[in-house]
């Protein structure tokens, strides 16, 4: 209530798809007992006043709760090790439908901060690796999982993004746009777009053009998409295939960046949701990818000025999802 302290709440910072501090995709995670704890109109306040690109709220599902869920369904993983929660995503301004590195930071501290252990109930030291959280969301149940290698491992809906064709107007204003010179036009491969995400994918021949952009939101808001997804661009991606000479280390599979003033956020470091449309494309194009034509698995890196981080994905075409991998580090 405004005005009012409110109560007790265990909240966490914690840096996504990093194993550094100060790097990757800050998001705040907050613990509840249950989804009424806080007020449904104090969430978006909560989420303004920590004012980071997301806030995630995590809350577990008892047996009732699990079962009145919109995504419940009776084939749900019910072993012993298999845990069902309730998770929103909110920017300063607005509820998201899906969010990879809150969805991230939100296992992470679940599964590797002590002092959030007993909001999971009893586990020994023994059981906590065997742990699979499935959190129940706006976008169906998404399912985090421990990788031997230490990471942690997400399954996510597939985005497929398809071909678009812009008119040399709003190819020129995008350009502009993303405070790039007018010859970086020749520089497009080609420009896609996902319906599910509401993402707009433009692909650069090379890695430099990505690495310069500095957009302005306001002109990004005003580009002159084609009437037909003029409504659905809620984000651009820019990317570029990585090659040995960009001499990034680790040397990922390709580069991009995020950015979705449409939502409140001019750039996001780290971007899951993004990946799940740069998976499918990239994996399809492997062929200008140095090396990696028979991949399984690809590495993304999202280059955000002063942060950044890696994201591995591998899409799988049959299920319509994507496995995201990462790393996540508390910060507070």
């Amino acid at each position: 209530q405004r005005g009012k302290r409110m109560n007790s709440l265990k909240l966490f910072y914690v840096d996504a798809f990093t194993k550094e501090t100060f790097r990757g995709n800050p998001a705040a995670v907050c613990l509840l007992e249950d989804s009424k704890q806080v007020k449904e109109e104090q969430l978006q306040l909560m989420a303004r006043e920590i004012n980071l690109s997301e806030t995630a709220f995590v809350w577990t599902l008892d047996e009732a709760a699990l079962q009145s869920s919109p995504s419940f369904s009776p084939s749900l993983p019910r072993g012993p090790h298999d845990i069902h929660l309730g998770l929103r995503w909110f920017t300063p301004v607005v509820e998201v439908r899906l969010c990879g590195h809150a969805t991230l930071a939100s296992a992470h501290t679940l599964l590797r901060e002590v002092s959030a252990r007993p909001f999971l109930g009893s586990f020994s030291d023994e059981d906590m690796p065997l742990l699979r959280l499935h959190f129940h969301t706006l976008s169906g149940v998404l399912s985090v999982g421990q990788t031997g290698e230490g990471e942690l491992e997400m399954d996510f809906p597939l985005g497929r993004p398809s071909q678009v064709v812009l008119s040399d107007e709003s190819v020129g204003a995008l350009v502009e746009a993303l405070g790039l010179p007018p010859s970086a036009s020749s520089d497009i491969i080609e420009v896609q777009h996902c319906p599910s995400t509401r993402k707009l994918l433009v692909v650069f021949s090379k890695v430099s053009d990505v690495l310069h952009v500095k957009p302005s939101p306001s002109s990004l808001l005003q580009v002159p998409f084609p009437p037909e997804i003029a409504s659905e661009v809620k984000g651009v991606i820019v990317s570029a295939a990585h090659k040995a000479s960009d001499e990034l280390v680790p040397a990922p599979d390709f580069v991009s960046r995020y950015f979705a003033p449409w939502v409140g956020i001019d750039e996001d470091p780290v971007t899951g949701s993004a990946h799940t449309v740069l998976a499918p494309y990239w994996y399809q194009m492997t062929d200008r990818l140095e090396g990696r034509a028979e991949a399984k698995s690809l590495v993304g890196f999202q280059a955000a000025p002063g942060r950044g981080g890696y994201v591995g994905v591998e899409p799988n075409f049959d299920s319509k999802r994507v496995l995201l991998r990462g790393s996540a580090v508390t910060v507070l």
